[in-house]
């Protein structure tokens, strides 16, 4: 009934910043435990697709506008097979939205255990947007698999919303009171974004991958803290005075900070940049389906400053600068930027490919923060996990896309009292062996500060991380 759906101006810049190498879109992987019911699961997944318009649409673009058209399939690519088959990307890693929907299934299937594998384009959904999808895909798995009489009890949703999904929830007095604060984005945000060079971060090691290596399902790696260590660092934060993705976010910088002094020391002085998105709903938006509703922020800091050599000083910067930015909403201003220069003579590619032929990076990484994931749906059981059939749902992997010449992107969520530390990472930058060891140098500086505030060391071992030699080629983790 909505489509055809006009694309607004971030829908556009998302489209627009996909590359081949560099795609715009995001893996979610379940890992479930139990036996599965492939009839049951191709209806659910006809079933979740008809709620969410924008993952059965096609990108239509001509006449000087793009939007969004109902697509002549509205299946999606759903690949199941046994657990020895590899997950293999139809083609390309990238999701052409002109020629194919934007959403992929891969199901791996031993006896006693499933892998679910979702890919989302980042134009279609948002990480909110794709756990909305999952939960109904979920929903309607268990009432079909347990061969429930009635309708399955997803949540109403309201197709026509997504007519409204770039206002945000502002009358048009907000609006008008916003013109300062997004001139300012406009002005002054582009110059702090364009001009400073920020730094990767540096790769040890050049890998060794062929096409075909390249052409299975990227596996991200994660580690977890169990609820003990969860506590404890949300301890900490309330003895700072911070939110717990301050707290991680000032780890993360840390964490750049001493692995490029180690492999890059001639070029520590750089800047170091790290994009925090923001999630833009409002209340009514629990009636909207599946779309990205987002907005970005850059924190930049230039931690070879004296000042910033302090990690208690550089958490309060963060504090200080994030709440202000929330407290305005900056998040929506990047939008509006995107909207101008999409208006403004279709600057955005010629931006983005700017920088892609220069090689430039713009973003060190990206650091997500998804909250508690499927802590409140009606499979939730009472020790947190979800139950739909016969799976029940162990873990729970997923981070947004890395951008080219940075290859890094972390997400930060809690399922099932666990914390999860997720990274994606850009195989062609980083070997998987470095990726490793990068990502348990940030957990050790998570664990670090917990241990600092018990008085008390913390090992590593005390959180569940997972190896890479336990990933088959693309199969089940």
């Amino acid at each position: 009934m909505v489509l055809p759906l006009p694309a607004n101006g971030f829908e556009y810049y998302m489209w627009r910043d996909g590359r081949p190498r560099h795609p715009m879109s995001f893996f979610i992987r379940l890992g479930c435990s139990g036996t599965f019911d492939r009839e049951a699961f191709q209806a659910a997944l006809m079933d979740a697709i008809r709620r969410h318009p924008l993952l059965r649409s096609r990108w239509e673009v001509g006449k000087g506008r793009c939007r969004w058209v109902a697509s002549p399939d509205p299946t999606s690519f759903c690949d199941i097979d046994g657990e020895d088959a590899p997950m293999l990307l139809p083609g390309s890693e990238e999701i052409d939205l002109q020629n194919e929907n934007g959403l992929r299934v891969w199901v791996r299937i031993a006896a006693e255990r499933t892998c679910i594998c979702l890919q989302f384009h980042h134009a279609c959904c948002d990480g909110v947007g794709a756990n909305q999808f999952i939960e109904d895909l979920l929903i309607s798995y268990d009432h079909r698999a347990r061969a429930r009489e009635g309708v399955p009890p997803l949540r109403p949703l309201d197709e026509k919303r997504l007519r409204l999904r770039a206002r945000f929830g502002l009358s048009w007095w907000k609006r008008l009171l916003r013109i300062l604060i997004d001139t300012w984005g406009v002005v002054v945000g582009c110059i702090m974004f364009f001009v400073p060079r920020p730094l990767p971060v540096a790769s040890p090691e050049e890998p060794s991958l062929g096409e075909s290596d390249l052409m299975v399902v990227p596996v991200p790696l994660s580690v977890r803290l169990p609820p003990a260590n969860l506590s404890r660092l949300l301890a900490a934060a309330r003895q700072r005075r911070v939110t717990l993705y301050e707290l991680l976010l000032r780890d993360l910088f840390l964490t750049f900070r001493d692995w490029n002094e180690h492999y890059a020391p001639g070029l520590h002085r750089r800047m170091l940049r790290i994009m925090v998105p923001m999630d833009l709903r409002v209340a009514d938006d629990v009636r909207t389906p599946a779309a990205n509703i987002v907005g970005m922020v850059n924190i930049d800091r230039y931690l070879h400053w004296r000042i910033y050599r302090n990690p208690d000083v550089l958490l309060r910067s963060i504090k200080l600068e994030l709440r202000y930015l929330r407290l305005f909403r900056f998040g929506i201003t990047f939008v509006r930027v995107t909207q101008l220069l999409n208006i403004v003579g279709r600057i955005i590619p010629r931006i983005q490919n700017l920088f892609y032929e220069m090689e430039r990076c713009i973003v060190t990484a990206g650091l997500s923060n998804s909250g508690r994931v499927f802590g409140n749906t009606p499979l939730t059981q009472p020790d947190g996990k979800m139950a739909a059939g016969d799976l029940v749902v162990e873990s729970v992997e997923g981070a947004p896309p890395h951008r080219a010449h940075s290859g890094l992107c972390y997400s930060i969520y809690t399922y099932a009292g666990e914390l999860s530390i997720t990274m994606n990472y850009d195989r062609r930058r980083f070997t998987g062996e470095d990726a490793r060891e990068l990502l348990q140098r940030y957990e050790e500086r998570v664990l670090s500060t917990i241990g600092q505030d018990a008085g008390e060391a913390v090992a590593p071992e005390a959180t569940a991380v997972r190896p890479l030699e336990r990933h088959s080629p693309g199969g089940c983790a």
